[in-house]
């Protein structure tokens, strides 16, 4: 399944929708930042509360994913011998999940070991003003949906 995304999440104010590609709404998102902290909270499409993002630390990237008031994952940079990379690290699994690309124009593949799991990438959609994204993972696919929601953020 494919999902879209917003490139300017909020353009229409402070809650943007997360649609399929057949235009039903996946999630809702709303911004709820305070001077020390940066959360986006998770709605399903109902408006009931399931989740939420947020910022750990001063890092660009990194951020907690919260289902159900509990931590499943979190985005963080890894030393790799002398270069860094943006990982995603399942809670409830251990699983790791390496991103490669890019968020400035939206293009990123998302794997786990040698498998690509997940990507995002504007040629998803038709619209110049959204990007789509497609799992492979169902067992992770909140987990990574919610990490690219992330990384759009910046």
């Amino acid at each position: 399944m494919i999902y879209l995304i917003d490139k300017d999440l909020w353009r229409d104010g402070k809650e943007t929708e997360v649609r399929t590609e057949v235009g039903d709404i996946a999630i809702r998102l709303e911004q709820s930042s305070s001077i020390f902290s940066k959360k986006i909270i998770i709605y399903d499409r109902y408006h009931v509360e399931i989740g939420a993002l947020k910022k750990n630390g001063f890092s660009k990237h990194g951020y907690d994913i919260y289902y159900d008031n509990q931590v499943i994952g979190t985005i963080l940079k890894k030393r790799v011998l002398l270069s860094k990379r943006l990982v995603i690290r399942s809670a409830a699994t251990g699983a790791e999940f390496r991103i490669k690309g890019s968020m400035d124009n939206y293009t990123i593949d998302i794997y786990r070991k040698l498998r690509r799991v997940a990507r995002a990438h504007p040629k998803l959609t038709d619209d110049m003003s959204k990007y789509g994204f497609e799992c492979i993972d169902d067992e992770h696919r909140y987990l990574l949906l919610c990490s690219v929601i992330a990384l759009g953020l910046g």
